[in-house]
This record gives structure tokens, C-alpha cells and sequence, in this order.
């Protein structure tokens, strides 16, 4: 029974440092416009996130076949016990083990889908670069060319009605 209780504080000292992390992701100090750096930190982040789920799976599936082995032992040794709370816990850490996976496959979901915004931004980037880059060129010729606008005024200004 002690280690019934035990498996229930570290089950939720688990969920409260997952929720701890997920304020954190929350809390980055954006900079001037450096969305894409947040970005990828907030990836990185989430990779870290499921990489700590995993572990935590595997700490549950390992207290799970601990329980499991100390009912086979109990059985074996020939004493009867009703556990109850062994088969609860059992049910509990099947419980647990299930939602940490879905909540890792919706992570890896989020983070997927952040890698190709991230993508996204990195091809858009590129193009407003290159953009730019031409614009400045066009800006430098400017001076030798009259604007599209001043050749319609002048045609104007000698347009005699």
C-alpha cells in the first residue's frame, strides 16, 4: 500500500512539471520582431517536452510491471490478498501510460506542424531578401530613370484639349 501512495505522488509530481513546462514555453522573452527564433525555441522546447514524456512513460511502464510482478509473487507464494488497490493502481498507470502517448502523438503533431510553419518562414524570408535586395538596386537607378508617374504628368502637361 505504501507504494501505492508513492506511485501517486510521483505520477503527479509528473503532470505538474509537464504543466510547469508548458508555462515556461509560454513565457519566452520575444525580441524585435524575432518571431522565427522563438519558433524554433518553442520547438526545441516542445522535443525536450516529449523526450520527458517518454522517459516518464517508460518510469510508469516500469512501476507497472513491478505491480504486476508483486501480485504474481503474492499469488505464487500462496498468499491470498485481495489487492485490490494493486489491480487500481494497475488500471490507474494503464490510464496514465495511455495519455501519455496521446499526448505525445498530439506533441509530435504541434511540433511537425512547427518545423513546416518554420519552413514556411524560412522560404518566405529568403524571397523578401531577395525582394529586397532588388528593390535596393532599383532605388539606386532611380536617379538616372524618371519615375513611371512623371512620364503620365508630362504627357499631361502637354496634352492640349
Amino acid at each position: 500500500m505504501a507504494s501505492t501512495s508513492r506511485t501517486e505522488e510521483i505520477a503527479e509530481s509528473e503532470f505538474s512539471n509537464s504543466s510547469k513546462d508548458q508555462e515556461d514555453l509560454l513565457s519566452f522573452p520575444k525580441t524585435d520582431g524575432d518571431e522565427l527564433e522563438h519558433m524554433d525555441w518553442a520547438n526545441e522546447q516542445q522535443v525536450q517536452q516529449m523526450e520527458q514524456m517518454q522517459q516518464e512513460m517508460q518510469a510508469l511502464r516500469r512501476q507497472l510491471e513491478e505491480a504486476q510482478k508483486q501480485l504474481t509473487k503474492e499469488q505464487n507464494t500462496g498468499v491470498r490478498v485481495v489487492s485490490e488497490n494493486a489491480e487500481a493502481e494497475g488500471k490507474r498507470l494503464r490510464a496514465r501510460v495511455s495519455k501519455l502517448l496521446t499526448e505525445a502523438e498530439e506533441r509530435k503533431f504541434r511540433v511537425n506542424e512547427v518545423k513546416q510553419q518554420n519552413e514556411e518562414l524560412k522560404k518566405e524570408i529568403d524571397f523578401l531578401k531577395r525582394q529586397s535586395a532588388t528593390n535596393t538596386y532599383s532605388r539606386r537607378d532611380q536617379g538616372r530613370r524618371v519615375p513611371p508617374e512623371d512620364n503620365h504628368r508630362r504627357a499631361e502637361d502637354f496634352n492640349v484639349s
